[in-house]
């Protein structure tokens, strides 16, 4: 019985992901409710995860400030499927990373894109190679900061011995962003060592962001800024 993962499961597979392996033997036999309540006694969550501010879970927000690989992947992806199990308001993904490995990238792209959850990505900083691919991948609102930069290179994937997979990985890297963006065939970097780099307004046009965030539009936090 395939297709999109429940709420419930969602929360079991989530709460695993972030409890590690050992758990999941217990799975099968455990109902999620029980095991959710389970995992909050034992301030596992806590400890295991940027969850130890209640903060960030009340405001539905993940932040991926590292490399992409197996193990931020890992945390990024077992985040998702848990507050998408809580409920399914819109979760907030900021993003500043200078990529990392493809498979982990799109392994992450994968969930974001099969949530019922729509999933607000936020750039800042830096968003290069998958980070930029992870921000076209917001089912919600795109965004940007207004210092945001954006590079997109063609994937090398591990190993760089294997034409096989260097011509896969490129042609799901081409294919995700023909259906995400408006970047013409010709703009997208074809060899590992050419980079395109995107401006913010030519990021909006091609279509890899929906809004650049206008510090102006925002409300002031600041006593001072009416004297």
């Amino acid at each position: 019985m395939g297709g999109v993962l429940s709420s419930s499961n969602r929360l079991v597979l989530g709460l695993a992901l972030l409890l590690g392996s050992g758990c999941q033997r217990a799975l099968p036999v455990r109902l999620a409710s029980e095991y959710h309540a389970a995992a909050i006694e034992k301030g596992a969550l806590r400890e295991r995860t940027d969850y130890s501010d209640p903060v960030l879970v009340d405001l539905r927000t993940i932040l991926l400030t590292t490399e992409i690989n197996e193990s931020s992947s890992r945390e990024i992806i077992s985040k998702l499927l848990f507050l998408d199990s809580l409920s399914h308001q819109p979760i907030h993904l900021y993003l500043s990373t200078y990529g990392g490995f493809i498979k982990d990238a799109f392994s992450i792209i994968d969930v974001v894109e099969t949530l019922e959850s729509p999933v607000n990505t936020i750039g800042m900083g830096a968003c290069y190679s998958g980070g930029a691919l992870l921000l076209a991948a917001g089912t919600g609102t795109r965004s940007v900061m207004p210092n945001t930069t954006i590079v997109l290179h063609s994937p090398t994937p591990e190993g760089k011995t294997n034409p096989q997979l260097g011509a896969l990985w490129l042609k799901i890297n081409h294919d995700y962003l023909s259906r995400r963006t408006r970047l013409p065939a010709g703009k997208l970097p074809t060899q590992p060592d050419r980079r395109l780099v995107l401006s913010l307004p030519d990021a909006l046009e091609f279509g890899l962001i929906d809004t650049i965030i206008n510090p102006q539009n925002l409300p002031s936090n600041n006593p001072h800024a009416d004297l």
